[in-house]
């Protein structure tokens, strides 16, 4: 087998070779497995006892859509608002044009 340029050889193959002669390192990575996988039954049954708490408990799609619609209704509710809303001033603006078309008439005559 050929050396490679950066002095290093395929880094999995190598791997297995250093796990196969070092037992201090395999004896690590089946701790890690197994710790690995305590944490992920610990995690199983802390997902179980929120289930049996609440069953909506993992909705995240359920409370997105809900929280739409509630922007949605509070957004139709402002939109309604403005809808209803008459303006203050464009009623005394139009009399205030009228009279002085009334005033420009009688001075034009």
């Amino acid at each position: 087998q050929v050396a490679s340029i950066f002095g290093g050889g395929d880094s999995d193959e190598e791997a297995e070779e250093d796990a196969l002669v070092d037992p201090q390192r395999l004896l690590a990575k089946k701790a890690m497995e197994e710790h690995s996988k305590m944490k992920e039954r610990e995690m199983e049954k802390q997902m179980q006892e929120a289930l049996a708490q609440d069953a909506s408990v993992f909705d995240y799609d359920g409370v997105y859509d809900e929280m739409q619609r509630d922007k949605q209704r509070a957004e139709q509710r402002v939109a309604e608002k403005k809808a209803n809303r008459e303006s203050r001033y464009v009623s005394a603006l139009l009399a205030k044009a009228e009279s002085r078309q009334r005033e420009q008439e009688i001075n034009y005559n």
